[in-house]
């Protein structure tokens, strides 16, 4: 099943956020505004890119 928030805690139950965090995982919480940027971008714009940049991180 597709999911924007594959492979975030969005999708996880309870007992999996549990597991990680036992482990040692680290919370990555991007934030961002939503405003109008002009014609040309998307008003979520920011969000979209502080997104990315936390998957990016994840990758390592």
């Amino acid at each position: 099943m597709y999911s924007i928030f594959k492979d975030t805690v969005a999708d996880m139950t309870w007992l999996e956020i549990e597991e990680a965090f036992q482990k040692g995982a680290v919370v990555l919480s991007p934030t961002g505004v939503i405003e109008q940027q002009g014609p040309h971008l998307p008003t979520a714009v920011d969000i979209y890119e502080s997104h990315y940049i936390c998957r990016y991180i994840k990758k390592g």
